[in-house]
């Protein structure tokens, strides 16, 4: 998630410096919209390509976890395609490898989602307060840094906690098998005692292929 820190960053002071408290830019700076004629020439369907599938995804992941940073992408498409298509590949990086721990451990992965929202409004706190150096969004940026270090905090202990589990269930087959003699005779046993029983009580050696071998006759053997 490096490379989001330093994309975000210049283009969320920009952001916040250009753009008005009711989210709208200047309208000086906005040319009138009924001074414009309207163009006629058709223009032909773009077609759908795995840019924009990422990008959609990247879009969606952004809504749905931080909705703030939608602006910022939509901003930065217009700007500079370049630094935007840029943030997209991060954003998809990020949507892949938490994928990618959500199947194998729910936890783990309801934890790092915790940490990459948090992460995401602490740079963007950041960046408005560089602008402002208000009071108030440097409180409520202490608030979510204090916010982070408790959850990576409780992160840690988690994480302990599993290894000390694994280490002790390794430790207990180290024990076991430790006594070679002792489990070479156990696996011995489980394997004699696996083997089919005829119907007078004793043990069939025949494999299945030898019990349906006929001879050159034609008789079974």
């Amino acid at each position: 998630m490096r490379s989001i820190r330093f994309l975000f960053m210049p283009v969320a002071i920009a952001w916040i410096a250009g753009v008005g408290s009711n989210g709208l830019a200047d309208d000086a700076a906005t040319p009138d919209k009924s001074d414009v004629k309207p163009k006629t020439e058709s223009v032909a369907p773009k077609t759908p390509g795995p840019a924009d599938a990422k990008e959609e995804a990247a879009v969606e992941f952004v809504q749905r976890n931080h909705p703030a940073l939608v602006p910022l992408l939509q901003a930065l498409k217009s700007s500079s395609p370049k630094e935007h298509g840029e943030a997209i590949a991060a954003l998809n990086k990020d949507i892949d490898r938490l994928n990618g721990i959500r199947d194998k451990n729910p936890q783990r992965y309801a934890e790092q989602l915790a940490e990459w929202k948090l992460t995401s409004r602490i740079r963007l706190l950041g960046a408005r307060f560089a602008v402002s150096e208000d009071k108030d969004i440097e409180a409520e940026l202490k608030a979510a840094l204090r916010e982070r270090v408790d959850l990576k905090l409780a992160t840690a202990k988690s994480e302990l906690d599993r290894l000390k589990k694994r280490e002790k269930k390794l430790n207990s087959m180290i024990d076991e098998f430790s006594d070679k003699d002792k489990q070479v005779a156990k696996e011995m046993a489980q394997l004699k005692s696996a083997r089919p029983v005829s119907k007078g009580g004793k043990k069939n050696l025949k494999t299945p292929a030898s019990a349906g071998q006929v001879d050159a006759k034609g008789d079974r053997k």
